[in-house]
């Protein structure tokens, strides 16, 4: 009864989520309607019924059978499975020194228990016997495993060539830099390494480093925690309460902005703000300082630096005291500017430095004394260029977090900048 109602609801949500959609263009004439055409339009209307032969109604049944069973993973009661074991070359004298995935079947109550896939192929019955274990269909078996591996690493489909797959050969240079790559990883890998990988990224240009594909990687701690956060459906960013010393207020999608600063600020990652002008960047950041401010603090942030162009120096000065008039701004620029351990104690005093792209690469010295809650980049296409001096500059300075904000279309890439490397 359960099953039945859960059915008929099914049925009755899809036909009227179908109903306003065009599924197939306007048919023209008065040919005979192929079946999967009828089909599509059954599950839209309320005609359930196709018309054909019963012959021909009995094939369709069993080709919509085979495609529902290549989506839905069948639950094998089978005592054996498909597993791969690598094996190395066993003596460098021999004229094999390749690398070869084994395909075997593995006893799942036993898995010390292992059948090569040649003594699978010699089977002549469709039972296999071993070790008083027996298994149907082993051949069968296999094959369907090997066709589903193939999907998860594409060369598995080279070795199904052959009626007979039993191995399959790795580059040995290949295996040999992966080898070598996770050790000089297996103590330590940065974090941006190590998000990049975890979250999937375009690591083509980590291959010849790895010399094989990285198809997954597993974390624990508070990495797993913030790499699930940062990706699929588990991604949540907790709005913040606008800060009761910001003076305006927040539109959702800034609101949106400083949350997802804020968010990314905690775990110590670098953001890109690239919303078109006009649209509040500078608010949002001086919301975040304000957020980061407000509350019960064990003690007062450290200072956060700005770059920008010269001609945006006043504006930003004025934006603070409009929207965020309890910080406290200070401008480093002109002859008279602060230099060495006078400039460091007075920025500590200021919430807001404020300096150009010109100073940030003369003052070096100066601007690399001082530890900064933030470094921040007001059109920060500026740095477009990793190799420039302006950047190399910047880059050294110490600063828990770092932000970019920018209005120009950027490309589709962050290795441009390097600034979050």
């Amino acid at each position: 009864m359960v099953l039945s109602f859960i059915n008929r609801t099914a049925d009755d949500f899809i036909r009227k989520t179908l109903a306003s959609s065009a599924l197939l263009p306007p048919r023209r004439g008065r040919h005979p309607i192929p079946l999967p055409e009828q089909l599509l339009h059954a599950l839209s209307t309320d005609s359930p019924a196709l018309v054909a032969s019963a012959e021909a109604l009995d094939d369709f049944y069993h080709q919509i059978q085979a495609w529902l069973a290549q989506l839905q993973p069948a639950v094998s009661d089978a005592p054996f499975r498909t597993c791969f074991r690598i094996d190395a070359p066993t003596n460098a004298e021999e004229e094999d020194k390749d690398w070869h995935v084994r395909f075997m079947l593995q006893a799942k109550d036993d898995r010390s228990l292992l059948i090569p896939a040649e003594d699978v192929w010699n089977t002549r019955s469709n039972t296999l016997t071993f070790l008083k274990r027996r298994f149907e269909n082993p051949q069968e078996q296999l094959l369907a495993d090997l066709g589903k591996a193939s999907h998860v690493y594409p060369a598995i489909e080279t070795s199904l060539e052959t009626a007979r797959p039993v191995s399959l050969d790795l580059n040995t240079e290949d295996v040999e830099a992966a080898i070598a790559f996770f050790k000089k990883k297996q103590s330590s890998m940065n974090l941006g390494e190590a998000m990049q990988l975890g979250l999937g990224a375009d690591t083509g240009y980590l291959e010849p480093e790895v010399g094989l594909p990285v198809v997954e990687v597993e974390t624990e701690g508070w990495l797993e925690d913030m790499l699930s956060r940062l990706s699929g459906e588990r991604l949540k960013v907790t709005p913040i309460k606008t800060p009761g010393t910001f003076k305006g207020k927040l539109r959702p999608y800034q609101v949106r902005g400083v949350s997802w600063l804020a968010y990314l600020s905690r775990f110590g990652l670098g953001a890109c703000l690239a919303d078109d002008m006009g649209l509040g960047k500078t608010i949002e950041l001086i919301a975040l300082m304000l957020h980061e401010r407000s509350g019960k603090r064990r003690k007062k942030p450290a200072p956060t630096l700005l770059i920008c162009p010269m001609s945006v120096v006043g504006n930003w000065q004025k934006e603070v005291e409009r929207f965020g008039p309890s910080l406290k701004v200070m401008v480093h620029h002109g002859t008279e500017r602060l230099t060495g351990e006078i400039f460091a104690r007075e920025a500590k005093k200021h919430d807001f430095v404020i300096t150009t792209y010109a100073l940030a690469n003369r003052d070096e010295e100066t601007l690399a004394g001082v530890q900064w809650q933030h470094v921040v980049l007001d059109e920060a296409q500026s740095i477009k260029n990793p190799t420039a001096k302006r950047t190399q500059a910047i880059k050294k300075l110490n600063a828990e977090h770092r932000i970019a904000l920018t209005g120009t279309p950027v490309e589709n890439r962050l290795s441009g900048t390097g600034y979050f490397a």
